[in-house]
């Protein structure tokens, strides 16, 4: 990309950590990318001096900047968190939720199904008696 558009500048890395994970071990993990990056003598890529490491959000901004981010994320705690509302959602999520409300009411069904089956018991307990036994209980005792 460096050489085809000779126009563009870069000027660092926007990163986002592990979710939850907001350890100092995962931003400098993020670090050490910017650090590769500068490494690799890229035409056009800043000097470490220069270059932009845009890592942290409004929940975990303090950890990341004491790693060395240049750039914090913190509009939440501006202008409040998001609404991820229902209809967000992409159609690919949609069809997902669908596939697993159907596979949940299968399983449902069969369940209803199963539980509505009578139990089966031992067959000496259901079975008519067999001959010798009708004889012996028509059999006078002495």
């Amino acid at each position: 990309v460096a050489t085809s558009c000779s126009r563009l500048r870069f000027i660092g890395l926007m990163t986002i950590g592990r979710i939850g994970d907001v350890s100092p071990a995962c931003f400098e993990r993020l670090a050490a990318c910017r650090d590769k990056v500068i490494e690799a003598q890229i035409p056009n890529v800043p000097s470490l001096e220069d270059f932009e490491l845009s890592m942290g959000m409004s929940g975990d901004f303090e950890v990341a900047i004491q790693a060395g981010s240049t750039s914090v994320r913190v509009g939440s705690t501006i202008f409040g968190a998001r609404d991820y509302g229902a209809a967000k959602v992409s159609e690919t999520s949609q069809q997902t939720m669908a596939t697993v409300r159907a596979a949940e009411e299968q399983a449902q069904a069969t369940a209803r199904a199963e539980s509505a089956k009578p139990a089966q018991t031992e067959a000496s307990e259901t079975a008519p008696p067999t001959q010798e036994v009708a004889e012996a209980n028509e059999a006078p005792k002495n």
